[in-house]
């Protein structure tokens, strides 16, 4: 059974109290019960408040120390339900007893059982429903005042009706110099905006502001957020001007690079074409060898700087693509078909399959292109077994598989197998050449038509190439 709400009766005797007591306790069945009389004399003792629910304040301690009474429970505590017990002919000397703390009135010798009860009641929900909203309020009031952000409330006429402790800080201002002041910021039309604060001639914030609509003590009003992000927004302009720095260097090296290739290529080419006439042209051995092997070193440096010149130029997107319709197979035999001297110095079989549709719409000098660097990777790394090219097609894609049994890529160097002049061997220990360009190359030639490579491989067990070719990539 639930304990009954405990009423604490204040009177200026137990004879005073005895009418109360007697209509509560002739309805004990309705959850309340007098639990105890305090004959008050002037002096309030916390240890009366801790054993009641509700408190009654009889009207014969005297108009005077009644009024004292109230006040002094409603400063005392708030949460408790107070009613004033008053005689009939009493109503008109306490015209303040609400203000005062008093919620309800019970009419001594007047009013029923059941009146009393319905006030009792009446009184303890009201009580409730304040202690919850003195609770939010608590909550509220917590949050705001201990945010790192500025809240204010301001009126139609910019004026500040409140502002949180943080406001101090952002605004650099005191608390009792805001509330009543204008509100001395230039506020943007739109609800979020960035602006700047001046604290003194010499130094100011940026401040991240926020604005809504609201109605404050029926008073439609705007609360303002205010967050200080200088420090967020000069990261921010460092972050742009490094950015924009990386940009001009990129662009730099790239001309720098172009630049450098066309004029170190015209050269060589007119030095490996001389050298190629002194080959041709001389019967003494020795020297017919020297000039071959400058043939075959200028060659090598040629093909390097043809390398680095695609790349530039892929990297400015400058690469044009003609657009038609082509067979991968067809591509992939013909590169096969071009490689086929390399294949006939190795024991290497080659095999083609093709599962569904192969057919892309992409330029066959760029598809030609990356088929020739991974074929060719293929069979410059397997000494003897079995390279497969596999293509499956579908209505969106076609997925192409180069996979050898060649020596493979250790586990360690394949996340770089893509990055610019990345090579496995390198050093006195290098066993084959190459610019450490082809992957990277073969990647940004993906790439420009809209594709994805990978790879997987295991050391000594070969490596895998896959690629994914979008059917239209290239008419975007």
């Amino acid at each position: 059974m639930t304990a009954p709400n405990r009423i604490v009766i204040f009177a200026a005797g137990d004879s005073d109290a005895e009418w109360l007591s007697n209509q509560v306790s002739g309805r004990e069945e309705s959850g309340f019960a007098v639990e105890l009389v305090v004959s008050y004399s002037g002096q309030l003792d916390d240890k009366h408040l801790s054993r009641a629910d509700a408190i009654v304040v009889d009207s014969s301690l005297g108009s005077e120390t009644t009024q004292h009474l109230l006040y002094e429970l409603m400063m005392r505590q708030s949460s408790l339900p107070i009613i004033l017990c008053i005689d009939a002919d009493q109503e008109g000397e306490f015209p303040d007893a609400v203000r005062q703390g008093a919620q309800d009135f019970i009419i001594k010798g007047s009013d029923s059982a059941e009146i009393i009860q319905r006030v009792f009641l009446h009184a303890l929900d009201r009580a409730q429903i304040l202690r919850a909203t003195q609770e939010a309020e608590e909550r509220v009031r917590a949050i705001i005042e201990n945010i790192s952000d500025g809240i204010l409330i301001v009126d139609e006429a910019d004026t500040i009706l409140f502002a949180n402790p943080a406001c101090e800080l952002i605004l650099n201002r005191q608390l009792i110099e805001l509330l009543g002041a204008p509100l001395e910021l230039e506020i943007p039309k739109a609800a979020d905006a960035t602006v700047e604060i001046q604290h003194t001639p010499d130094s100011s914030i940026v401040a991240s502001l926020r604005w809504v609509p609201i109605r404050w003590e029926g008073r439609d009003v705007r609360l303002y957020t205010i967050r200080d992000v200088s420090v967020e927004f000069e990261i921010r302009e460092q972050l742009q001007k490094t950015k924009d720095e990386a940009e001009r260097l990129a662009a730099l090296k790239t001309s720098f690079l172009a630049n450098m290739s066309h004029e170190l290529r015209m050269p060589l080419a007119s030095m490996i074409g001389f050298a190629q006439l002194i080959e041709e042209g001389i019967d003494h051995e020795e020297y017919k060898e020297f000039a071959g092997m400058i043939v075959e070193g200028g060659n090598k440096l040629l093909e390097t700087i043809n390398s680095i010149l695609e790349l530039t130029r892929l990297d400015a997107q400058t690469v044009e693509m003609r657009k038609q319709l082509i067979s991968l197979e067809n591509s992939a035999n013909e590169v096969v078909n071009s490689l086929r001297p390399l294949l006939d110095e190795k024991t290497i079989t080659v095999q083609i399959t093709v599962e569904g549709i192969d057919t892309i719409t992409a330029d066959p000098l760029i598809i030609r292109r990356i088929f020739n660097n991974l074929i060719g990777n293929a069979i410059k790394f397997t000494k003897n077994g079995s390279i497969t090219i596999s293509f499956v097609g579908t209505d969106d894609a076609v997925r192409c598989e180069i996979s050898d049994s060649g020596i493979g890529i250790d586990p360690e160097f394949l996340p770089h197998v893509f990055d610019e002049f990345a090579q496995e061997s390198t050093g006195r220990g290098r066993t084959h050449g190459g610019t450490g360009l082809g992957l990277t190359i073969t990647q940004r030639l993906v790439s420009a038509l809209s594709g994805s490579i990978e790879v997987s491989s295991k050391k000594g067990r070969g490596s895998t190439f896959t690629l994914v070719f979008p059917r239209l990539a290239s008419q975007e």
